[in-house]
């Protein structure tokens, strides 16, 4: 496979200074939604999909470090990855329970985050060598 389709998982300070912001934007979504009841509409439907493939995938890269010392994740661990989480959340839990809704914009979303995921750090590849 070539270098191009390998995403080295660095675990640099920049790497995990960036998932923490995404965290942190995240979880000051979540206060501003739940908590003080702030309507934001567009980002209530599709910021927390769209963060959701860059913070999982950002642990997941973690998990192979640290437990099976393997850190590449390649286009098609993120894009299986992708696919299943669209498959559990828009297909999946709508099925299970009426209190979830299928929205076929969430699946874009969820694809923006594993597309920006992706281009990062094929940046950050492309800056190593």
């Amino acid at each position: 496979m070539s270098a191009r389709w390998k995403i080295k998982a660095s675990g640099s300070p920049v790497d995990w200074g960036c998932w923490a912001l995404l965290v942190s934007i995240f979880l000051a979504h979540q206060m501003a939604q739940k908590v003080f009841n702030w309507p934001l509409p567009f980002l209530d439907q599709y910021l927390d999909p769209f963060l959701s493939m860059p913070i999982l995938l950002g642990l997941w890269q973690f998990e192979r470090r640290l437990w099976w010392h393997t850190p590449d994740l390649d286009f098609w661990d993120i894009a299986l990855a992708t696919a299943f989480l669209i498959g559990l959340f828009e297909w999946g839990f709508p099925q299970w329970s009426s209190g979830f809704t299928a929205d076929w914009k969430d699946a874009i979303a969820y694809c923006l985050g594993s597309i920006c995921f992706l281009l990062w750090y094929w940046a950050k590849q492309q800056s190593v060598h």
